[in-house]
């Protein structure tokens, strides 16, 4: 059976697409690697694992200008203990991170970014979805946008079944900023807080909590969300293995759209780049029940 109609397949589809993106930007400007295999960032810094107590700093431009830096940190994939020391925010801000280097493999080329390259970037679903009870298909294919904004600003869209969710991110040295989330299609909510909230700290670790709330501009809905970075995980896309971060976000909804996302994403930590994303959501929307378990991966590491 395809959706009863049109909000039912576009209410399933905003939600994936929305749940998709509520944790990418979990992942801060801190990166973490598996592998012990030289790095080199595309600002000239360079990350070496050569031993225990391997400590690598990178240049970076998300905040501050090209004296600003950033971190990125050598990790086993068999764990073991993080010590972080970063100093405060802003032009020329440093944050070191010290940890066991390990051995493994993943893409090692890739540079370091504040966000993603632009373009679109395609996905294969797979997973359920019931609308008011009753059985859907669940479309297979999916997209995401990236646009760059200013040196620190992005936008990020994601789009299926008539139905678009919009993020306005900022990428700063001590937190990702959500700035505006726009949902269209089917459900229609706009949230645009006069400050905009921690998205997510920076840098993170391993077993790293936070949390954020907003309300919609007609002041009828209200997020809540709260964010964890569970760890790290390979995740292959197109043949390439890619060492990722996996952020877990558990989102409450409260109003006139209610219930419950449970969200894990697989995230390339150079660019913040979301690979997979598994979302499990129950939602209530007027008289419309949608619920859905689904899995989102990327079907190429490059943008259209």
């Amino acid at each position: 059976m395809r959706f009863a109609n049109s909000l039912g397949r576009r209410g399933v589809v905003v939600l994936a697409a929305w749940t998709a993106l509520v944790a990418v930007a979990g992942v801060a400007a801190a990166a973490t690697y598996d592998d012990g295999t030289q790095r080199t960032s595309a600002n000239g810094g360079t990350s070496s694992a050569g031993g225990r107590g391997a400590t690598t700093t990178v240049p970076g431009t998300v905040a501050g200008g090209p004296g600003a830096k950033r971190t990125v940190t050598t990790k086993p994939a068999s764990g073991g203990s993080t010590t972080t020391t970063a100093a405060a925010g802003g032009a020329g801000g440093v944050s070191t991170t010290t940890a066991p280097a390990g051995a493994g493999g993943g893409d090692a080329t890739t540079a370091e970014r504040p966000f993603p390259l632009p373009g679109t970037y395609h996905q294969t679903v797979t997973g359920t979805a019931t609308f008011n009870g009753k059985p859907q298909d669940v479309p297979k294919d999916a997209s995401f946008t990236i646009e760059q904004l200013t040196a620190t600003d992005w936008r990020q869209s994601a789009s299926g079944g008539g139905a678009t969710t919009t993020y306005d991110l900022r990428t700063l040295a001590n937190e990702i900023q959500l700035v505006k989330l726009v949902l269209s299609g089917g459900i229609n909510k706009t949230f645009d807080p006069a400050t905009p909230v921690r998205y997510s700290p920076l840098p993170p670790a391993t077993g790293t909590s936070w949390n954020w709330r907003i309300t919609s501009t007609d002041n009828k809905t209200t997020i809540d969300q709260t964010g964890t970075i569970e760890g790290t995980e390979a995740v292959v896309v197109a043949g390439t293995t890619v060492n990722c971060v996996r952020v877990r976000a558990k989102i409450t909804l409260s109003g006139d759209l209610t219930g419950t996302q449970d969200v894990t994403v697989w995230v390339r930590p150079s660019d913040k780049l979301g690979v997979k994303t598994h979302a499990v959501v129950n939602v209530r929307y007027g008289v419309f029940t949608i619920a859905s378990d689904t899995t989102s991966e990327l079907v190429s590491l490059s943008p259209a």
